[in-house]
Formats: C-alpha cells, sequence, structure tokens
C-alpha cells in the first residue's frame, strides 16, 4: 500500500464486470503485475513489458461505477494473473465490487455471491512507469476494422511493419522473399504536424495484441522515428497504448 493510501478509509468500488475484464486482460498481456490506482475519478493503471517496447494505461472513469467510496488516491500492487483469474468468474451481466481488507493486505472480489480475496504485492516492487508527454508528426481518426484487417494480414508475412504517409493517405505494407501485403487505412479529422512524406518500422507482434482490445473508433498518432499512439474509448473504458518504433535499417 502507499503512504497515502494508509492515511485513507479503503475504498470499495462496484462496477460491471465487461470493463474490468477488458482492463485486466490487457494489462495483463504486457506484465505479470500492475499498480493500480483508486480515486474519485475512476480507476487507473499503467504498465510497460519487459522490453519497454510498449506501455498501455487504462482508465475506467467513475461514471462506469455502480458505486465509487474512494475520497483520496489509493494504489495497490496485484497480480494480474491472480486477479483475472477472479474476474473469469463474472459473466457479462455481473456486477463486481473490489475492496482493500484485513488492513491492506488483500484485494476482494465479490461476484454475487463468491467472494474470492487476492493477496496484495510489495508496492515498491512493482513498475508504475511514468506517461511520456510526446510530441507526434501526424494524428487522425482510424477505423478499427481497416487497421485489425491490414494487421491480421501482415503478421503472418513479417515481423515489422512499415507506416508511410504521403501527405495525404497512409497505408502500411509488410515485406518478405515470398510475400508483400499493402494495406490502406481509412483515416479522418487527419491534424498534420508535417507536410513531408513520412514512414516509421513498428513491430507486428505488439500490434497484433494491441489491435485486439480496440473500440470501434480509435485515434492513431505517429510519426518518423517517433512512436505510435493509439488510443480507444468506449465510455466505460479508455485504453492508451504507445509503441516504441523499430530501427530503420
Amino acid at each position: 500500500m502507499s503512504e497515502s493510501a494508509n492515511t485513507l478509509v479503503s475504498p470499495v468500488i462496484v462496477c460491471p464486470a465487461p470493463p474490468l475484464k477488458t482492463m485486466v486482460s490487457s494489462l495483463k498481456s504486457l506484465s505479470d503485475d500492475a499498480v493500480l490506482v483508486f480515486s474519485p475519478e475512476g480507476l487507473s493503471s499503467k504498465v510497460v513489458d519487459s522490453a519497454h517496447v510498449c506501455m498501455l494505461e487504462v482508465t475506467i472513469p467513475n461514471k462506469t461505477f455502480t458505486s465509487n467510496t474512494s475520497n483520496g488516491e489509493t494504489k495497490i500492487a496485484i497480480s494480474l494473473t491472480n486477479l483475472d483469474t477472479a474476474l473469469k468468474l463474472a459473466d457479462k451481466k455481473d456486477v463486481v465490487k473490489l475492496s482493500i481488507i484485513n488492513e491492506g493486505t488483500f484485494l476482494q472480489v465479490d461476484i454475487g455471491e463468491i467472494s474470492k480475496s487476492v493477496r496484495l504485492l510489495d508496492i515498491s516492487l512493482v513498475k508504475n512507469p511514468p506517461a511520456p508527454v510526446l510530441a507526434f508528426d501526424l494524428s487522425y481518426n482510424l477505423d478499427t476494422d481497416s487497421l485489425k484487417k491490414a494487421v491480421a494480414a501482415s503478421k503472418t508475412v513479417g515481423d515489422v511493419v512499415t507506416f508511410h504517409f504521403d501527405g495525404q493517405a497512409t497505408k502500411i505494407t509488410v515485406d518478405s522473399k515470398m510475400e508483400r501485403v499493402e494495406a490502406p487505412l481509412e483515416t479522418t479529422n487527419t491534424t498534420i504536424h508535417s507536410k513531408e512524406a513520412l514512414t516509421a518500422l513498428y513491430s507486428v507482434g505488439y500490434l497484433v495484441q494491441m489491435v485486439k482490445t480496440l473500440g470501434k473508433d480509435v485515434t492513431i498518432s505517429w510519426g518518423e522515428y517517433k512512436p505510435l499512439k493509439l488510443i480507444s474509448n468506449d465510455g466505460e473504458v479508455s485504453l492508451s497504448w504507445l509503441l516504441a518504433p523499430r530501427n530503420q535499417t
């Protein structure tokens, strides 16, 4: 528990199961454990993978909750595998109650009449990466289906995908000795900070994981030699992915 958590009444939140399950399964794709932050504004967490290539920040806003007793910020560290196992007991129509119990040593997960407690971790030993402030060359809204199809077509061809921007349109390509994929991306509301043509390389493996949890509409930002940022927000849960570029060799 953080020092702030020790001075506050332990929060209790009640939330529909789907956004919680999306949050935990997404975080779990990058890390085994995470710091969860309870606050009057909602529930949030940030993780980075072991190679420091990909970061994910997830937020469930307060409006999603049925109840939230947080009156300040409380941080806990928890095994995402254990929490994910507990949440798998919930169906889509279930609500989940999360309570910090036993003087901050367990997170209790209540689903209907079932109660499961998960022991908390030493928060000083769990990564809680800061969110970097970045400037991108361009950003736009993106049709998620077009991105998912492009990534699906790319994953069997190569390990690296190239994003291309010619000043007007964006496409991605993947090349191997035997195959080549070229896929245009359907974009709207483009904001351009560079009029020049741009290219950037990113790992297909990470993109495959990132697109699994995206909602219908996505905001994408990237640039030459810059990370790729994907933001998806369906109103109940917000996911912000950040993927480091690959070296252009």
